[in-house]
């Protein structure tokens, strides 16, 4: 899936003043985009909970926001318990998306390379008694 998340799709739920207030105190401690790197790592998180899903583009982007929220604050050493709360949502909807718990989410056609495929056995060949 390519979804695309910028740091302007954090501006649904943080001001820009308070980003680039965060930004600014994470250049200082060594990493030169504080807020490109967040967002990079976490869409790889969501997108391998997600793999094989076909995740609409607002849920995905949703999920992403959450985890970035998180990072960054956590990162900072102080987490808002709103920021602490939606992590924990977002990471339960994750695990509930990779574990095929949303029956509305349709399997990604072609699937995703590298995920293994749905075909197993059953049965054996010897009839058991």
């Amino acid at each position: 899936m390519a979804i695309t998340f910028t740091e302007e799709d954090l501006l649904v739920d943080i001001s820009q003043e308070e980003l680039d207030g965060i930004a600014k105190e994470l250049v200082s401690e060594g990493d030169p985009e504080p807020i490109v790197t967040t967002i990079a790592e976490q869409l790889q998180k969501v997108e391998d909970y997600t793999a094989r899903f076909d995740v609409p583009e607002l849920r995905y982007q949703r999920l992403v926001r959450a985890l970035v929220l998180f990072e960054i604050y956590a990162r900072l050493g102080e987490i808002p318990k709103k920021r602490q709360t939606k992590y924990d949502e977002a990471m339960k909807e994750l695990k509930d998306i990779r574990d095929g718990k949303f029956p509305d989410l349709m399997l990604e056609e072609p699937p995703p390379a590298g995920t293994p495929s749905g075909h197993g056995n059953w049965g054996s060949k010897e009839k058991l008694i």
